[in-house]
């Protein structure tokens, strides 16, 4: 488990708030929480890695943790994808330890949360 769950789950209990009128654009509703400033861009979404439980053997840092509930246009395998955009935009180039949030109170919104993190050697991406 990540040391800086407690702030994940912190940016999970805000998402409880949002009015259902907030969910019903077009993306999803992402909520990232910064741990370091973004990095310069490395990768395309579709090489983020994904891992919900193993965590990588190369030397990584933990530097953001994401939060993405489902809206009415964007569900299923979409909101993982949403995620990678958001993740190489950021600067990453994995996810550790993904995971289905429930359902928030009142709006019904699943949604999964992960830490985005940066591996230190560049032989380790591929």
């Amino acid at each position: 488990m990540s040391l800086h769950r407690p702030l994940l789950l912190l940016a999970i209990a805000s998402l409880g708030c949002v009015p259902p009128a907030c969910l019903m654009g077009c993306g999803p509703n992402i909520r990232s929480v910064r741990l370091a400033p973004d990095r310069p861009v490395r990768a395309v979404p579709s090489e983020i890695r994904v891992t919900s439980v193993d965590v990588p053997q190369c030397p990584f840092e933990e530097f953001a943790l994401i939060v993405v509930r489902e809206t009415m246009d964007v569900h299923g395998d979409a909101v993982l994808e949403f995620m990678k955009g958001e993740a190489a935009r950021m600067g990453g180039d994995a996810f550790i330890g993904l995971e289905q949030v429930p359902q928030a109170p009142k709006i019904g919104a699943r949604g999964l949360s992960a830490t985005i993190v940066r591996f230190s050697s560049e032989s380790c991406r591929s």
